[in-house]
């Protein structure tokens, strides 16, 4: 009994001295805070009870404890001791100049802002003056629409990204690719001597997007040093903690922004969708990759700049079946000599309906081939893909014609067949 005794005091004995140690009782961090993370020092004297407090906040934002290590000699650590975090955003000059002030006495911050790169999708409305036609093909746009300065006002005038104070935050501006027309307004001046109009006015949309840089992701390193000199025993206690309160990335937060409200009387045609468009920016070029990885979005009646899967697959249909009728009007001599023989045996009737299938099928060829070189014309392969874009309309339109002609000429072959049939058990007959 004494023996169980013993060893019970000697288990509790342990656990005294190991409760610095320990990890403290704290309230789990909020779900998703994994934003930030954050690693501190909490210095004591031997004797002294540490205090490693469960939440706590460090530029502006709150952070929760979610670990802590076992208590360490200062002197057994190195002199100087860094840790580097980095803030997803712009920091304001006033809770940069607060850094020091959290941190007191205990370490030195050093905060080093970055040049980040970020996109954006941006509409300019574009005025037009005394244009001869009110065609939208005469439209000679600027060498630059989204030049830097307007893509500084307007970043600086909406606020998009919280923080930046002056145009010298943001740099290296320049044009993605080429702005695309989205909508366009005319406005005659008038009639002339002739009654005519005598010109226009025009205000036109561009989209495009956008490059720049700004002064974003603040990279800020906290350094703690030991003081040699010291002879009194000082232990350390590293604390992790998580923040769920950091701002979002920046191509976050302008990917969440919403539809820009351009102008009262221009309505733009509908584009792509941000998320739409990164899954164009991401294709290789090669098609049956590209839809295997998903990477082909369907797209809609209003966008422009990608070409049309379904487009494409019409066309192809449509020139099928010109190549189809087209070999058969060369392999079909013996058609045209039953139609002189019809001729000759004086049935106009039969003539007529051959003469009609002879029409239908070179017009099926036409609207058949029709439909690829306006496909050919009307989209830029060099572009990306979407299933439909603007211009797949109009190349169902013809492939559904081609279709319908194939529909005719077969009705039209029936009835002179049947003609043909008529014909010869006619002269059965008589002979």
């Amino acid at each position: 009994m004494k023996k169980r005794l013993s060893t019970l005091l000697i288990i509790i004995m342990a656990l005294i001295m190991a409760m610095p140690a320990a990890v403290y009782a704290t309230s789990p961090p909020p779900a998703g805070a994994v934003r930030g993370t954050m690693t501190v020092e909490y210095r004591y004297l031997e004797g002294q009870t540490p205090n490693i407090p469960a939440e706590i906040t460090r530029f502006g934002f709150r952070y929760y404890l979610v670990s802590q290590s076992a208590p360490v000699l200062e002197s057994t650590l190195p002199a100087q001791r860094s840790y580097f975090f980095t803030v997803n955003g712009v920091l304001s000059k006033e809770r940069l100049a607060e850094i020091e002030e959290e941190l007191g006495m205990t370490a030195i911050a050093t905060v080093t802002p970055k040049w980040v790169p970020l996109k954006i999708e941006m509409d300019r409305e574009v005025p037009f003056h005394n244009q001869d036609t009110n065609d939208v093909e005469d439209l000679i746009p600027p060498a630059v629409i989204f030049d830097s300065d307007y893509v500084k006002n307007f970043i600086l005038e909406r606020d998009i990204i919280p923080g930046l104070s002056s145009e010298d935050d943001i740099d290296d501006v320049f044009e993605l690719v080429t702005p695309e027309i989205t909508g366009v307004e005319f406005t005659s001046l008038g009639p002339d001597g002739d009654g005519l109009p005598r010109g226009y006015d025009a205000i036109a949309v561009y989209r495009g997007f956008v490059q720049f840089s700004v002064l974003g992701f603040n990279e800020i390193e906290i350094t703690y040093r030991s003081d040699e000199d010291s002879e009194l025993k000082v232990y350390v206690i590293i604390a992790e903690y998580e923040s769920d309160e950091l701002p979002l990335p920046l191509q976050e937060i302008i990917d969440a922004l919403p539809p820009q409200t351009i102008g009262d009387n221009v309505t733009p045609q509908a584009g792509l969708t941000p998320e739409d468009q990164d899954l164009v920016d991401s294709q290789s070029g090669n098609i049956i990759d590209d839809i295997g990885d998903g990477l082909v979005p369907l797209g809609n009646f209003g966008v422009v700049n990608t070409w049309s899967l379904i487009s494409m697959i019409l066309a192809i249909g449509g020139l099928a079946i010109a190549a189809i009728y087209a070999i058969g009007m060369l392999i079909g001599r013996r058609s045209e000599k039953r139609d002189e023989h019809n001729v000759r045996e004086g049935d106009e009737r039969a003539a007529i309906l051959q003469k009609r299938g002879r029409i239908l099928r070179i017009l099926t060829i036409i609207v058949g081939a029709m439909t690829i070189v306006m496909w050919l014309y009307l989209d830029n392969l060099t572009l990306g893909v979407t299933w439909i874009n603007a211009f797949t309309p109009i190349v169902a339109i013809l492939f559904g014609a081609a279709i319908a002609l194939v529909v005719l000429t077969k009705n039209q072959n029936k009835k002179a067949a049947q003609k043909d049939e008529d014909i010869q058990e006619t002269e059965a007959t008589v002979a």
